[in-house]
């Protein structure tokens, strides 16, 4: 449980906090997933641009 906490922190810190800075926000956290507040203008364009290596996008539109 502790490593899966410290790789959601991660996950923020080191990547979404890292690519919107102040316009990024932790809403909640639980041990699989993350809520975040994201000020962005596209994020389905920002997710696949910045994030397509961490995270499974297989059912996002092309």
């Amino acid at each position: 449980l502790e490593l899966s906490k410290l790789h959601m922190y991660s996950l923020y810190y080191n990547n979404f906090k890292n690519i919107y800075k102040s316009h990024c926000e932790l809403i909640y956290k639980d041990t699989d997933s993350l809520y975040l507040n994201a000020t962005t203008d596209d994020v389905y364009k920002d997710f696949k641009l910045y994030f397509s290596s961490i995270l499974d996008l297989s059912n996002f539109d092309t």
